[in-house]
């Protein structure tokens, strides 16, 4: 099983001497098992979320900030 240290190997030099590195995440990272209501969505609507341990992962690639959700045009 790889740790978390596998996903960002290939460019954690790199993002890691940088003085910021922000990352678009476009979800959650919560325990929470109950679902959104997708009712004011329409029916296309996803939601993405991950295990808050996850964050083990950001910060060992060196991110600094993410961005919960994509921008609307």
């Amino acid at each position: 099983m790889k740790g978390y240290n596998y996903f960002f190997s290939g460019v954690k030099k790199i993002l890691g001497e940088d003085d910021l590195t922000i990352a678009n995440l476009e979800g959650t990272l919560t325990e929470a098992t109950e679902k959104p209501d997708k009712s004011s969505q329409g029916n296309q609507a996803f939601f993405f979320k991950g295990n808050p341990h996850y964050t083990e992962i950001l910060k060992d690639g060196s991110i600094e900030a993410v961005n919960l959700f994509p921008p609307t045009i």
